[in-house]
């Protein structure tokens, strides 16, 4: 409230300590008013505000002494002169009913919103109102009941929006050329606040604008000393580019508007939800979130937490060199592992076997990005426990997490999402009901229904946006009163977290009975989809589930899905042409909580699970032919269907999860994914001996294996499969195409003639598709390898004549990639085209794998037969490439020709070092042919130079690396001969 002595006697005030009249009043009084404050426009129950003023110590009869504590308080707001102030009864409990200007939380909201607005074009006024918003702070928000559970959101939000707004002040003084003026706010906020990098960083600026450059360098040194003790971190890298521009002096440090960047690349929705009254709660989270913060947005389901994330993602994306990334955790479970999950969103791979947290974290450890885990308190323990550890190993990477409860890990900054007050719910409910109802508009007549809908649902956006949706077939006042009698059971909606999720689940129940059974059926068995779906797949759902009795067709389905889409129960989004549906989380296990209850629920994961697998079946089954990036793009968006299905089948259905993964196989060749090799492993470790249909999970985990540098490892698990595949060609085909690579890299080349010709004699009479022709691929580079570049050229020029038969781009470029390989040291200007045509191609199909093993090529070609130097970059980027997708097989192989270029630059002592690395990797396929000859020239060589001693020493350094440090020293040694400036994944 506000305090003016032109009014009469002081009144009540809530920013600083809370008094009305002359004195202040007991301690009762004091919780009553600042609980009815707190949530100033919503009702609060009677238990909630008894829990609020007695906490534990309840008297006998709570509801007669809180009426005796409301009148004493309406009383005193009488006396004090307050007559647009007033405490009203509302069923279940009171609601504190202030007068405009009255609250001064909403003056100083008011006032900050006001001033941004103006903060661009008008630095003047914005510094005014910035001025006078800060002047209404007296002391700490609701003084010495800041820590108190009813409070306590609220306190710390208008704290933040405080510190938000100090240095927004500061900005504006800065660019009215003021920055003495800046300096003591900001002095005063980082007293209280030093962790506050945003501040730090203006009063750097404004010290060294006032001519104190000592002084803003001694600010920095103070800071970098506080995050050491306190975080154990450095200043992120744009203080330090700060601190380096004051030491020189640079001229742009004296421009009042700092340069604009760039915008960066993420994975943010195109299409952003749309926002609603939530301007003030998005600049104090854009404000939390510097670099290296862990900043938690809390609140109840349906808050609008994602919604908020998304725009403040989108808003600071342009500054972030690293982009910023969106995970949404809401499909996983608590056993899956969330370093998988994240790599890839990331579009990074961590190797089948491979620990997937610690390439996650040399990844981020190099690059400054925003890194949003969405949807944390199912997995709450997974959660915390990788924002720790990137808040602890990737200074530069913000982690912003969206969760009904904390993290609890140190370092975090927890910002509660409150409901919306009513103006703001009533706004949301007409901007959403005008979508709905043309011309609709508040009138006498339903102004006041609308009020008390946006009151009853507690000002929850969901609950909000599924009442607005009702306004095309009922009233406001007909919606009101149904409101009314549902929700009867709601005492103390507001006062706890509990108790906000019951109201939700009220509004649910209430949007559920509004179906007939038919739709209701079917909501519930649509909350099996993890994640979109079309319409074919809900259809196809609900029919594979004759139990629940339905007698209907197609068309009769296709209609209640869509009958359920006009009820906002489904979310329609459409890309390229094609419609999908999306159940909201809240929603989807709501429907999961009403399906358990029915006789036949087992009955639907288990159609889910049967419907994904025949469906990425035959999806899978277009990879390699005229379809091929269409298909490609299918499978990685129907990650999250296939990684609930194979959960399921893990569980119930061990040869429906090996189906599963197997015919994943084909994407697992092109795409070489992590997450689906792990699911293979599962899925056999979970296998009792004697489990039939496995062969499919031993052949995508052999396939993983092979590039993840354990060759040994793939070899045995395709013989295991071999021994189990029966007569499933496609799979027997498949397993062996792993064994011929195997023996490729391993130089085995009678063995890959043999293996290709078991598959060649499997195709004689099936169909296999793209399997018959992949092994052809090995025909060429056997001949190659053995010495015959006619008969290699030959071969490869006729596998690409029936590749553009088959129609099939990632085969042409393969084949396109093997000509070149036949013609690299007889026509190396001709190889040097050939693998560039592939590497095009292959890029358009997607295809990582072929992508890799030309820029491999098109590296080494240039390094042997033109000038060394041009060979780096491509070298930097190939490197970069196998690190993405976590193919250590091929990253030994190229970092072989590394050690060959490096000697040809003349850089002999690096080369060993790394030769040395080289030659201790168990994982490391073995040197033959040409490759030996040339690795025994390198040899020579530096022995020469560098005599027998040195070469020791150096290659026992190199011995001594870990598999991380054999590559980050290879590409440091790249970097320092003009090369790229790190190591960038090529995707």
């Amino acid at each position: 409230m506000t305090t003016d002595s032109t009014r009469g006697p002081p009144q009540v005030r809530v920013l600083g300590a809370i008094v009305v009249g002359s004195a202040a009043p007991g301690l009762r009084l004091r919780r009553l008013l600042a609980a009815l404050v707190a949530r100033s426009g919503h009702v609060l129950s009677l238990d909630a505000l008894s829990d609020a003023v007695w906490g534990d110590d309840q008297p006998a009869v709570p509801e007669a002494a809180l009426h005796n504590l409301v009148s004493r308080l309406r009383g005193l707001l009488r006396e004090a002169g307050d007559v647009t102030t007033t405490v009203q009864t509302r069923p279940p409990g009171y609601l504190l009913d202030a007068g405009e200007g009255e609250v001064d939380a909403q003056v100083f909201e008011t006032l900050v919103r006001r001033a941004q607005e103006e903060l661009a074009d008008r630095p003047d006024s914005a510094a005014s109102l910035l001025e006078e918003a800060l002047s209404l702070w007296q002391g700490p928000a609701y003084a010495e009941l800041s820590n108190e559970d009813y409070v306590r959101p609220e306190a710390s939000r208008l704290e933040e929006l405080r510190g938000l707004a100090t240095e927004e002040c500061a900005e504006a003084l800065m660019r009215l050329d003021r920055p003495g003026d800046a300096v003591p706010l900001l002095q005063r906020l980082l007293a209280a606040e030093p962790l506050r990098e945003r501040a730090q960083a203006k009063l750097m600026g404004a010290l060294y604008r006032s001519g104190r450059q000592a002084d803003a360098l001694e600010a920095y040194a103070a800071y970098r000393d506080v995050l050491a003790e306190e975080l154990g971190i450095d200043p992120s890298r744009e203080l330090q580019e700060l601190h380096e521009g004051i030491l020189r002096q640079e001229r742009r440090l004296d421009e009042p508007h700092p340069p604009v960047r760039a915008p960066a690349t993420g994975n943010l929705p195109a299409n952003l939800p749309e926002l609603v009254a939530r301007d003030i709660d998005a600049a104090a989270l854009s404000a939390a979130l510097v670099p290296g913060a862990v900043v938690t947005l809390t609140g109840p389901g349906g808050v609008g937490k994602t919604s908020l994330a998304l725009q403040v993602a989108a808003m600071l994306e342009p500054d972030l060199a690293g982009g910023a990334w969106f995970c949404d955790l809401s499909t996983l479970s608590p056993r899956d592992d969330l370093a998988y999950a994240v790599t890839s969103v990331l579009d990074l791979q961590a190797g089948a076997r491979a620990d997937a947290l610690t390439p996650l974290l040399a990844h981020l450890g190099t690059r400054r990005l925003l890194l949003v885990l969405d949807n944390c308190e199912h997995v709450l323990e997974g959660a915390a426990s990788l924002a720790h550890a990137v808040h602890q190993r990737c200074p530069d990477v913000t982690v912003l997490a969206t969760s009904r409860a904390a993290l609890e890990i140190a370092g975090e900054r927890v910002l509660p999402l409150s409901p919306l007050p009513a103006p703001a719910a009533v706004a949301l409910f007409l901007d959403r009901t005008r979508r709905r109802v043309d011309g609709f508009e508040l009138t006498d007549d339903n102004a006041q229904p609308v009020a008390e809908i946006c009151r009853r649902l507690d000002g929850l956006p969901l609950a909000i946006e599924l009442a607005a949706a009702r306004m095309g077939s009922m009233s406001p006042a007909d919606l009101a009163q149904r409101l009314s009698w549902r929700f009867r059971i709601l005492h103390g909606g507001a006062g706890s977290a509990n108790e906000r999720h019951r109201t939700l689940g009220a509004l649910l129940d209430w949007s559920y009975d509004l179906l007939d059974e038919q739709h209701q059926q079917v909501f519930e068995m649509l909350s099996a989809f993890a994640g979109d779906f079309d319409l074919d797949d809900a259809v196809g759902l609900v029919l594979a589930v004759p139990e629940a009795g339905q007698a209907v067709d197609e068309g009769v389905v296709a209609h209640v899905v869509l009958g359920l889409a006009d009820r906002s129960l489904l979310q329609v989004t459409r890309s390229g042409g094609a419609t999908q549906y999306l159940l909201l989380e809240s929603l989807r296990d709501y429907g999961r909580q009403r399906l358990s209850a029915r006789d036949w629920a087992a009955a639907v994961p288990r159609a889910h699970a049967h419907l994904v697998a025949r469906r990425v079946a035959g999806i899978t089954s277009r990879l390699y032919g005229p379809d091929h990036v269409e298909a490609s793009r299918f499978v990685t968006a129907y990650l999250d269907e296939l990684r609930a299905a194979h959960s399921w089948a893990l569980v119930h259905d061990l040869g429906l999860a090996s189906r599963l993964v197997g015919s994943l196989a084909l994407y697992v060749e092109h795409r070489i994914p992590a997450e689906v090799p792990q699911w293979a492993e599962r899925t056999i470790e979970a296998a009792p001996a004697g489990t039939p249909d496995l062969a499919g999970a031993y052949a995508v985990a052999a396939a993983g294996a092979r590039f993840t540098g354990d060759l040994h490892h793939a070899a045995e698990l395709a013989e295991r499969g071999l021994a189990l595949v029966g007569g499933d060609a496609r799979i027997g085909g498949y397993l062996r195409i792993v064994l011929g690579e195997v023996a490729l890299f391993e130089g085995r080349l009678d063995d890959v003639v043999r293996l290709r010709a078991e598959v060649r004699e499997l195709s004689a009479g099936e169909e296999l598709g793209a399997i018959a022709w992949l092994p052809e691929l090995m025909g060429p580079l056997v001949s190659a390898y053995r010495g015959d570049p006619v008969l290699a050229s030959r071969q490869a020029e006729a596998i690409e004549e029936w590749a553009v038969q088959l129609g099939s781009g990632p085969l042409r470029a393969w084949a396109l990639y093997i000509r070149g390989e036949a013609r690299l040291d007889t026509d190396p200007e001709t190889s040097l085209e050939l693998f560039d045509a592939a590497l095009e191609l292959a890029r358009q199909e997607r295809d990582r794998y072929v992508v890799g093993v030309a820029l491999v090529s098109i590296a080494s070609l240039r390094g042997r037969h033109g000038n060394p130097a041009e060979a780096v970059p491509r070298f930097v980027e190939v490197i970069g490439h196998w690190q993405a997708v976590g193919d250590w097989t091929h990253q030994w192989t190229t970092l072989r020709s590394v050690v060959d270029l490096l000697v040809r630059l003349g850089r002999c002592e690096e080369a060993a070092v790394l030769l040395g690395g080289l030659r201790s990797r168990a994982g490391a396929a073995p040197v033959f042919g040409a490759d030996a000859d040339r690795l025994a020239s390198v040899g020579a060589r530096l022995a020469h130079e560098l005599g027998d001693d040195a070469v020791a020493e150096l290659l026992g350094r190199g011995a001594r690396l870990t598999d991380d440090g054999v590559v980050t020293f290879a590409g440091s040694a790249l970097v320092a001969d003009g090369g790229a400036a790190g190591l960038q994944p090529n995707r």
